[in-house]
């Protein structure tokens, strides 16, 4: 079972969820049954043999589909221990190259949630996926859970039903449990159908001849909870189906709805990139180049640098990105239920795919194939505007952040090339960039909604609270995501390293403070 986050109502949620879900099984299977058996004036009465071997067997595969689903581990990334082989080194994407220095030693694992040890990449690594609450590389289509407190392997979303996480290795037990209930939930209507059409006939005798009240109030509540409970589990059946076959999870199909809003919307405006309340400083740069100061001052490189950033949020946000997991439905479902044979799909002692943990670095769960529909691998996920928002608040911009763009246009000068020639001018000029980002963070830290250091305004989601969210108004903790965990990805290894190792000394001094005063 995952761990349950903290907090009065998530944790009562969790408390009650399962507990809820085990009644209503048990109300509607069982109950129901005796009812047909004890209420002899409730034509047709009892149920048939082949009746009750057939719903009774729906039960039993409704019960294993759900006990696995609620108690199989959603998977863990385990990390190897760094410095025992050079396969150890966590995969950068494809089209970035990695360096092959020597390893850096980490701390000592530890037996933290996340089940992994923490794994110190090369200095040379750059650009990959980093989760800092695991303090490990985060592979693609994981996502670190706030309940299970874990990077989880292809997370679909974490159920409170279940208490468990929608994974790579429990969505085959999942599906089963929703299509077994479903298809258990369509015989129980069945049944009631035909006592309800009975009582329909017989509405003209006399009461005392039908069935009791208290049978007739059972048979009531059977048929309200045994409707609502189809309604909602139909349209779990037809979301879980959909994503099964075309082999997009839910949080990516928000990243879909995101990226496509966000490429539609961003096409729409004017060319010169101007979005998120940039239209009144766009007026102010419109000035010829002659009319600019070109004394060095700084509100002259402030305009110059206002002019960069929008031309990268142009470019990235612009570009739409093709989903690159869907291979086909067929392909997509076989991958998902983790056989090609289809006879096992629906089997209910049947596994599902496993992590791969040999190499620590490779194989399923780390790897996922492409249909190659975009320029290069490793595409997804697509720019997030609110990564580029805190990507311009620290004044740097990730590598990654044209969304298939070359990170030499990303980073601002040609490959191959310095942008400012020497490296001194280049120190000189990075200093300069410095010191008017921190002015400039000095004199826009107020402000009703601005990000502190950016020129953008946050973006109102359906619920009236900054940040993004989708037509049905949910965001990637609705989810189960950690969206803390989701800010620092694709930043430099280099980078994560220094802010690590910087963390463990706070520490250690820290503890030998403590030590000293006791």
């Amino acid at each position: 079972m995952s761990s349950l986050q903290t907090g009065p109502s998530k944790l009562g949620m969790h408390l009650i969820a399962i507990p809820a879900a085990v009644s209503v099984i048990v109300f509607l299977g069982y109950s129901s049954q005796w009812l047909f058996s004890t209420a002899t004036s409730l034509e047709p009465g009892p149920l048939s043999t082949t009746e009750s071997v057939t719903f009774n067997t729906l039960l039993a595969c409704l019960w294993w589909s759900y006990l696995r689903a609620c108690t199989v581990d959603p998977g863990r990334y385990i990390f190897d221990a760094p410095g025992s082989s050079d396969e150890e080194k966590p995969k950068a994407p494809k089209t970035s190259k990695t360096s092959k220095a020597p390893k850096k030693a980490s701390r000592p694992s530890s037996s933290s949630s996340s089940g992994s040890s923490s794994h110190s990449p090369t200095a040379g690594e750059t650009a990959v996926r980093w989760c800092r609450k695991c303090d490990a590389p985060k592979p693609a289509r994981s996502h670190h859970c706030r309940h299970c407190r874990r990077c989880i392997p292809k997370m679909d979303h974490h159920c409170p039903w279940t208490g468990n996480c929608v994974s790579m290795q429990t969505f085959p037990h999942f599906v089963r449990f929703i299509i077994f209930t479903n298809i258990s939930l369509w015989t129980l209507a069945y049944l009631l159908g035909r006592r309800f059409y009975s009582l329909y006939a017989q509405r003209y005798l006399p009461a005392y001849l039908g069935p009791t009240l208290p049978q007739l109030i059972h048979l009531t509540v059977l048929g309200l909870v045994s409707a609502g409970t189809t309604l909602a589990l139909s349209i779990m059946l037809y979301t879980t189906v959909q994503s099964w076959m075309f082999n997009a999870t839910m949080i990516e199909g928000w990243e879909i709805e995101r990226h496509e809003a966000v490429v539609d919307r961003y096409s729409s405006t004017s060319s010169d990139g101007s979005w998120w309340g940039d239209d009144d400083e766009d007026d102010e740069d419109n000035d010829d180049d002659a009319a600019y100061n070109n004394n060095g001052d700084d509100e002259d490189y402030e305009r110059r640098e206002r002019r960069e950033r929008r031309a990268r949020k142009a470019t990235a946000l612009r570009m739409r990105i093709e989903f690159p997991y869907d291979l086909g439905i067929f392909n997509n479902m076989a991958q998902a239920m983790g056989t090609h044979n289809v006879l096992l799909w629906l089997l209910p002692f049947a596994s599902g795919p496993k992590i791969a943990t040999a190499s620590g670095s490779s194989g399923v769960g780390w790897d996922w194939p492409e249909n190659g529909f975009n320029d290069r691998t490793g595409m997804w996920p697509p720019p997030d505007p609110e990564k580029l928002r805190h990507a311009a608040a620290q004044g740097k911009w990730p590598a990654s952040a044209g969304g298939g763009g070359s990170a030499a246009f990303a980073s601002g000068h040609d490959e191959g090339e310095r942008q400012w020639g020497t490296p001194e001018e280049e120190k000189a000029a990075f200093l300069a960039r410095q010191e008017a980002d921190f002015r400039r963070r000095r004199t826009k830290i107020t402000g009703p909604v601005r990000q502190v250091g950016s020129d953008d305004e946050f973006e109102l989601g359906m619920d009236g609270e900054p940040g993004w969210t989708n037509a049905d108004g949910d965001r990637l903790r609705d989810y189960g995501v950690d969206e803390d965990a989701e800010n620092d990805e694709d930043v430099p290894i280099a980078t994560l390293l220094q802010r690590r190792d910087a963390k463990a000394k706070l520490a250690a001094v820290s503890a030998a403070n403590s030590k000293k005063n006791k």
